[in-house]
């Protein structure tokens, strides 16, 4: 396996979802439409760790491999949180980008492209 991904979203906030939205790769779509709600933002961390028990089982690596753990918290305008997305990959199959149009930065005022990206293993 390439990934496990665990979710974890308070019954008030799933109990409309069938079997078939749970399963479905649109599945935040699905799930904002059926529900009825408006996620205000959405914060991500990204960090390392060894994987243990059933991490290291499920995802048929050794105990200790290094794993990428990526935990997304889903919340509301208030800021109440009503779902978290946590996923686990063994470091080999991660590769994060991003692209940053840094406004306002002389450079990019002079016609320069002001892009960043990160990649990893």
């Amino acid at each position: 396996p390439a990934a496990l991904d665990e979710v974890v979203i308070p019954v008030r906030y799933a109990n409309r979802l069938s079997d078939e939205d749970w399963r479905a790769f649109d599945f935040i779509e699905r799930w904002r439409r059926r529900q009825g709600i408006l996620p205000d933002y959405e914060s991500q961390t990204i960090e390392a760790a060894p994987a243990e028990g059933r991490l290291a089982r499920w995802l048929k690596v050794k105990r200790g491999h290094p794993l990428l753990v990526e935990t997304n918290l889903v919340r509301l305008a208030g800021g109440q949180v009503v779902a978290r997305f946590v996923s686990y990959y063994p470091y080999e199959h991660f590769q994060f980008k991003s692209v940053d149009r840094a406004l306002g930065v002389p450079g990019r005022a002079a016609g320069g492209k002001m892009i960043f990206s990160k990649a990893g293993n």
